[in-house]
């Protein structure tokens, strides 16, 4: 059977004494794995879904009608400017940067090490392709999603542009708009932010994927948690992980779930089972409890990048203060959503 396994599963089974199917390591390369026919729906998927978002440009936006009360409000009489910010470079800044970003640190964080399970030798560069595989899934899936339902959102609504009357260039004999035909229909696309919604859905995704190398999160398997408790909170992620059992793959292999010597495993390593959903820190090995202040910080600089983004298109008068809030919370839930899938 295929499966996808990131590494620390493969320890956590091994040192728990649990058995697990035989890695793919073992005769698979780091690119053979990549191309194995299992994950070719994940890439057809992405593909269709980037060629739909790409569709979703031909479409026209809504023709609102120009009347008296449209001439005469001033929150859309604003200049046109240049873009601060340009629209090709946004691609560029949330999602090639932060898979370029994420390739750095699946290769120097510590837990990209060599590992062992049974006879298998599993090699650090595979663990670190696999890692940034699943990373790229998930940031293009994300971001795909925000594309196409930005522009879908932005053709249905066709709300004006703050700046919509100096692109128009009323004519009130011809009783029609004489600017560049182009640039009105792109003052028709104000609702929301394409530039907020982008930025903060792979800036977003980043940041959530730095702070759970950092340690933040939670396991679940069957629809159940399991919560590292404060019992284990002196201990590095890694350390914890190596003597749990895989309950992240849910091999089914080995111990029992309800057994005796299941519940005894889990409390020997300081896990609890609950039934609720619950948000907990534990100290991983990229993160000590001394030394928290700069991973966080760094992950917040995401954020703060797209934020700035976001702002920009305020300071340019090309977005309503409600499309950068709506573009920003949209683009972030889908970051936080396939995050969830994906890791969760």
């Amino acid at each position: 059977m295929d499966f996808e396994v990131d590494g620390d599963e493969f320890e956590a089974a091994a040192a728990a004494g649990v058995p697990s199917p035989p890695p793919p390591e073992r005769t698979q390369s780091a690119f053979r794995w990549l191309a194995q026919r299992v994950l070719w729906t994940d890439y057809a998927t992405i593909a269709a879904m980037w060629l739909f978002a790409g569709l979703t440009e031909l479409l026209r936006p809504f023709n609102r009608p120009i009347d008296s009360s449209v001439l005469a409000d001033v929150n859309l009489a604003h200049p046109h400017l240049a873009d601060i910010v340009p629209a090709w470079s946004v691609p560029v800044i949330a999602l090639a940067g932060p898979i370029v970003v994420a390739a750095v640190l699946v290769h120097i964080v510590p837990f990209n090490r060599t590992l062992r399970s049974g006879s298998a030798r599993i090699p650090k560069s595979l663990l670190a392709s696999r890692k940034l595989h699943r990373f790229i899934l998930g940031i293009c899936a994300a971001t795909a999603l925000t594309y196409a339902s930005t522009n879908l959102l932005k053709t249905s609504v066709g709300r004006f542009r703050p700046d919509f009357l100096s692109r128009c260039a009323w004519n009130a004999t011809l009783m029609a708009c004489t600017g560049d035909a182009a640039l009105v229909q792109q003052g028709r696309v104000s609702f929301p932010s394409g530039h907020s919604s982008f930025s903060f859905c792979g800036l977003g995704f980043l940041s959530i994927w730095i702070l759970r190398g950092c340690g933040w999160g939670i396991r679940r398997r069957a629809g159940k948690d399991f919560v590292y408790t404060s019992v284990a909170f002196p201990e590095s992620m890694d350390s914890l992980e190596s003597r749990a059992p895989d309950i992240e793959m849910g091999g089914g292999d080995g111990v029992a779930e309800g057994s005796a010597s299941y519940g005894a495993l889990l409390d020997s390593v300081g896990l609890k089972k609950r039934y609720d959903y619950s948000w907990v820190h534990s100290t991983g090995s990229s993160i000590s409890r001394a030394g928290w202040t700069l991973p966080v910080l760094g992950a917040l600089v995401p954020l703060w990048i797209a934020s700035y983004i976001a702002v920009t298109r305020l300071q340019q008068f090309v977005h309503h203060p409600t499309d950068v809030l709506f573009g920003s919370l949209m683009g972030f839930s889908f970051a936080v959503f396939i995050h969830w899938h994906l890791y969760l």
